[in-house]
Order: structure tokens, then sequence, then C-alpha cells
């Protein structure tokens, strides 16, 4: 697939294919929050083809460095996937994952931590403010 960055057409035209290619008929896309998902030629592009479309729930926590961890994995795969562009075999995608995962080395991870601490420390200065102002 094209590398270049993702905005509304890009995603469109993502989705346009997905649904052009798909041999298995509808389906439905599990989607996350990103705003562009909430798009709505996008969903109509979806829906226009009979299939559905999930959202999941907010989940994304400025205090859990794990998800730091996902987010840096899932660039990779989302990177490494386009450009080795192979959905059909089960080994590869399982590599692929865990060849991402593996990539987020420890300088990674501290800078997760830290930062969620930050994130942390700042949150709770905030509340302190809020409640002295009572």
């Amino acid at each position: 697939y094209k590398q270049k960055a993702i905005d509304g057409s890009a995603y469109q035209e993502f989705i346009r294919d997905l649904v052009s290619y798909s041999e298995q008929g509808p389906m439905t896309i599990f989607l996350d929050n990103l705003k562009m998902h909430y798009n709505k030629e996008s969903l109509k592009i979806i829906t226009d083809a009979g299939w559905n479309y999930l959202f999941n729930a907010v989940y994304s926590s400025p205090f859990n460095p794990i998800e730091f961890l996902w987010g840096f994995a899932k660039q990779r795969f989302a990177r490494d996937l386009i450009n080795k562009a192979n959905f059909t075999d089960k080994e590869f995608i399982l590599d692929l994952v865990k060849q991402c995962i593996g990539e987020a080395n420890e300088v990674h991870l501290r800078k997760s931590v830290d930062k969620c601490m930050r994130e942390m420390e700042e949150q709770l200065q905030q509340f302190k403010q809020k409640r002295i102002s009572f």
C-alpha cells in the first residue's frame, strides 16, 4: 500500500480498496476512536458495501505505560505490513507481531513509564489546585 501520511482521503481510499479486494463478502470493521474513523463519508463507504463497523470503547489512558508500548508496536506493525503486504500467511503475521513488540527496547519502555509518571504528577497537581480553590 502507498506509504504516506494517513489523512481522511487516504483512509477512505484504504476502505474502498479493502472492500473491493475482499473475497469473503460483507464483514465488520473494528475501529478505534481516531477522529477520521468517525467521518460520515468513510462510514458511508463501509455501509454502502453492506459491511458493518464497530467502535472500540475509549480505553487509552495517559497513565498506563503499556498503551505506549502498544502504540509503538502498532505503528511498526502497520508500517511493516504495508511494506511487506502478506495478509494471507498466518505465521508471517504472527512473526511480524512478535517482531514489532520486540522492537520496543528498554529505553523506549523507560521513556513511556517516565511520561506516564509526569502525566500523573501533572494531573495530581491540577487536582490539588482545584481542590484548594473551592
